[in-house]
This record gives structure tokens, C-alpha cells and sequence, in this order.
């Protein structure tokens, strides 16, 4: 018999904390922390043990406390800080009680009207109703999903989850649109060798080819395994820039490439 136990600190590890053990830089946290009070929609990526659920929710701290939040998880993990907080939890089927998955509690969590939506994780066919929820009044949501980059994350594993709609198969151009729409920014998480983790990638989804049915991305922040070191290697794009100055944040408070040096 094998017996896991997933214990979480119950502090969790805050902003300092990542500065610290340089999971990221400051210029990339003060990103982060403008992208989070702007209502950048943000799906935390990163392979397993990688550290995706604690870095979700030290994101989730920058949340405005006046706020209402519904978090859905498999397993409750999540310790969010701010006092409107509705925890939603799925249920395995025992005895008489059917089961109620991730995809359900989705659905149900838009009756309460929340500000934001954070699930735990994606990994089946509630990926519609999230990006639905994300772009449709429920700006700055967040999840989490398996997969080892951002492109991998918009060529294979979401079409992958598309497919298990219990809905039905969603053309390819559906998908792309509702993925292009729905995400703003995707923050890549990774286990070093020296089981060290690092933010690799700090990715802007911006936009659409509509000839190939291909979602274009651009990295902002990345990381280089060569000196250990993060850097901005493209400029905010446009779109992402009026995203947020709708939203109240003044962008030319942003960090720029300087500050990464």
C-alpha cells in the first residue's frame, strides 16, 4: 500500500519569498503584481512538482480585497487571504452521493456573481466553461495547466482538453478563438535539475492567424539556464498595454528592460 500525503505550508510562500530563493526578479514580480490588479486573465503552467498551485496563489495575493473570488478545486489547497473568498470543492461519487466535477462547479460558480475565478487546475473539458467564464464578465481568472511551455500549451495539451467536452469536439477555429479571447498571459513554471524552481517564461497571447488557425505569442520575460539569469526580451505588446491602462494601471510604471539587468 502507498499512502501520498500533499502538505502545504500553512504560511505559503509570499512575493519575498520567490525574490528570495530567485525564482523570479523584481522586474518580473512587478509585472506580475500590475497583471493581477489590471485583470489580465492568467493560466500558470509548469510540469508536475514544478510548483504551479504555490505560485497561484501568491499571484492570488494581489487581488483587491474588496473583491468576490470562488475558488474550485479537486482538493482544497488554495489559502487565499481576502475576506470574500467562496471555496468550491469537487466530490467523488460514494454510496449514494453522485460525483460533482470541476466542470459543474464551473458552471455553478457563475451564479454567484464573483469578480474572479481561480481553478485549481484544468485538465479535461472544463477548459470551455473557464475560458468562457474568463471572457465573458470574469476578467482576471486563473488556473493552472499541465504542459512543458506556452506553445505547447496552444498547439497541444488545450486542444488535448478541448476534445474532452463533454459538450461535444469544438472545431480547431473555435478553439483558437475562444483560447485567443479568453488568455491573456501564460507564466511558465519549471523543477531545475537542482530542483530549484524558475519562471521560464512570461508569455502575452496576442492574437490570431487565421490562415493557419495559429494563436501568436510573445515571450516578455525569459529565463537562460546558461547563467541563471532572467531577462525582457521583447517590449509589451500594444494590446496588453490597453488592457491595462482600461483597467487604471499606469503602464509607464511598468518595469523595463533596464530593470532586468
Amino acid at each position: 500500500a502507498t499512502l501520498t500525503i500533499r502538505r502545504f505550508n500553512n504560511n505559503g510562500l509570499g512575493a519575498s519569498d520567490y525574490l528570495q530563493l530567485h525564482t523570479l526578479n523584481d522586474a518580473m514580480l512587478r509585472f506580475l503584481q500590475c497583471s493581477v490588479e489590471g485583470k489580465l486573465s492568467i493560466l500558470v503552467c509548469g510540469g508536475t512538482g514544478a510548483g504551479k498551485t504555490t505560485l497561484l496563489n501568491m499571484l492570488s495575493g494581489f487581488i483587491p480585497e474588496n473583491e468576490l473570488i470562488v475558488t474550485i478545486e479537486d482538493n482544497c489547497e488554495l489559502q487565499l487571504r481576502q475576506p470574500n473568498v467562496r471555496r468550491m470543492e469537487a466530490r467523488a461519487a460514494t454510496g449514494d452521493l453522485e460525483s460533482i466535477g470541476i466542470q459543474e462547479l464551473v458552471k455553478h460558480s457563475l451564479r454567484m456573481r464573483p469578480d474572479r475565478i481561480i481553478v485549481g487546475e484544468v485538465r479535461d473539458g472544463t477548459v470551455v466553461d473557464m475560458l468562457a467564464a474568463m471572457s465573458t464578465g470574469h476578467e482576471g481568472s486563473m488556473s493552472t495547466v499541465h504542459t512543458n511551455s506556452p506553445r505547447a500549451l496552444v498547439d497541444s495539451r488545450l486542444p488535448t482538453l478541448f476534445s474532452m467536452y463533454k459538450g461535444g469536439a469544438l472545431p480547431r477555429e473555435t478553439q483558437v478563438l475562444m483560447t485567443a479571447e479568453a488568455v491573456h498571459l501564460i507564466v511558465q513554471i519549471a523543477r531545475e535539475p537542482n530542483r530549484t524552481r524558475r519562471i521560464t517564461h512570461i508569455t502575452a497571447v496576442t492574437g490570431v492567424d487565421y490562415d493557419r488557425n495559429y494563436i501568436n505569442l510573445t515571450d516578455i520575460f525569459r529565463y537562460n539556464r546558461a547563467d541563471d539569469s532572467f531577462s525582457m526580451v521583447n517590449d509589451y505588446p500594444q494590446q496588453l498595454l490597453n488592457w491595462l491602462t482600461d483597467h487604471s494601471i499606469d503602464t509607464l510604471k511598468l518595469p523595463r528592460k533596464e530593470d532586468c539587468k
